[in-house]
């Protein structure tokens, strides 16, 4: 699954916070600078995505993007579901919509932590700023990021998308 560079810079910082064994303390902008380097763990996030989009006509591939999952969960449930080859009623079908709705899972937040181990989190963020179901929304980045950061990325994915066909979600021309 890919999501704006944008958003994931902004969940990828607060989860970078929020969880004490990375315990990133520098500024929203300085993270920025980080994930545009590739000097946080879980890098690169362009040989990823590039990746996995290269590969998305192998049968054992199924891309899709974030905010076709929040604008219409059920209809990438039912995509997921042909992938998978799965029979299912249009009651599970809907208990799968129903149970993975942001709504939802942040009920079920504390039993997911790693190993239910609250000391995994920091109580401070988490109380602040969200625990690890922090919005669930798409263009949260607006509010949350300059307009200088925002420019950076958004140049960062210019040139990181030049050779990406138009139908990638997040190319810029």
């Amino acid at each position: 699954m890919a999501r704006d560079p944008r958003d994931v810079v902004v969940s990828y910082c607060h989860f970078s916070r929020l969880l004490n064994v990375i315990d990133f303390v520098g500024s929203t902008s300085d993270f920025v600078d980080h994930f545009l380097n590739d000097t946080l763990i879980h890098s690169p996030y362009w040989t990823h995505l590039k990746d996995a989009w290269n590969k998305r006509s192998h049968p054992n591939i199924h891309y899709c993007f974030y905010e076709d999952m929040k604008a219409n969960p059920k209809e990438e449930i039912i995509r997921i579901k042909n992938f998978l080859n799965l029979d299912l009623t249009e009651s599970q079908i809907n208990d799968i919509v129903h149970y993975t709705s942001f709504q939802e899972m942040s009920k079920r937040e504390n039993k997911m932590i790693i190993g239910s181990d609250t000391v995994a989190i920091n109580s401070k963020i988490a109380n602040k700023d969200g625990g690890f179901f922090r919005k669930g929304v798409t263009g949260d980045y607006k509010n949350k990021l300059s307009e200088e950061d925002i420019q950076k990325i958004n140049e960062w994915t210019k040139e990181n998308t030049r050779d990406m066909d138009d139908e990638f979600k997040y190319k810029i021309k």
